[in-house]
């Protein structure tokens, strides 16, 4: 029986690699800064905050669990106040051993996404007990708002005598990612089981273009179309 090779295969196929591509935002190396303190005062950096006052689009978990505030204990994440250590007031509890174990914010509503240069995350707590920081971050794309993707994990982060600690993630190459529609925060299990978050943040700028996806992604892209040329060759020579 005789095979039709259809020049319109091949396109359809390129085609179908191109929402790949387009869901692949630019990510540059991170750098991470970990700062601690016992009893200090932490100003908020609200400049470009894109979540200044953010209400999380989807929640998992209990954010008043053991000491962690009651009522309002999520809105104080992205309330931009300065970060004393009267912990308990403003804190809500995130960890896999109780409280929080994700959030997730929409960081607007730009057709291209945002830009993102920093996250800030701030905790602390009263005897220095339950201020460990661990966490990842995820984030989806304005091209696959559903899809998430791994951006980075803090490890845990505390060190004895302290019981405030601040981290701060950065890139001096570009944008920590690009063209983001979505961030999502998993807390992860710390020394304590869970910890007093006080603040969250990310700073960045509405993106203009839709950003060129990393040399990897196009190297994939071409062998994929590569593959898809040999085996199309290859039917070829059978009919012929």
């Amino acid at each position: 029986m005789n095979h039709i090779i259809r020049k319109g295969a091949v396109i359809a196929a390129s085609m179908a690699l191109l929402p790949f591509v387009a869901a692949t935002s630019v990510k540059a190396q991170i750098i991470e800064n970990d700062q601690s303190q016992a009893g200090g005062v932490y100003t908020v950096n609200t400049t470009n905050d894109l979540l200044l006052n953010a209400t999380p689009i989807a929640s998992l978990g209990d954010p008043t669990a053991g000491g962690g505030d009651s009522g309002a204990a999520i809105s104080y994440l992205t309330d931009g106040l300065t970060i004393g250590s009267n912990v308990g007031a403003g804190s809500a509890a995130g960890g896999n051993g109780g409280g929080l174990t994700s959030l997730t914010y929409s960081l607007g509503s730009n057709a291209t996404g945002y830009n993102i240069s920093n996250i800030d995350t701030y905790s602390g707590w009263g005897d220095g007990g339950r201020f460990q920081q661990s966490y990842t971050v995820l984030y989806s794309t304005a091209a696959a708002p559903s899809t998430f993707l791994t951006l980075y994990t803090v490890n845990p982060y505390g060190p004895f005598g302290s019981n405030q600690a601040y981290i701060d993630l950065s890139s001096s190459t570009g944008p920590l990612a690009s063209n983001v529609a979505d961030i999502q925060f998993q807390f992860n299990t710390t020394a304590n089981g869970w910890t007093g978050y006080q603040e969250l943040g990310v700073t960045g700028l509405a993106a203009a273009t839709v950003s060129t996806p990393e040399p990897s992604t196009w190297a994939m892209m071409l062998s994929g179309l590569g593959l898809l040329a040999l085996v199309l060759k290859t039917r070829r020579n059978r009919v012929g």
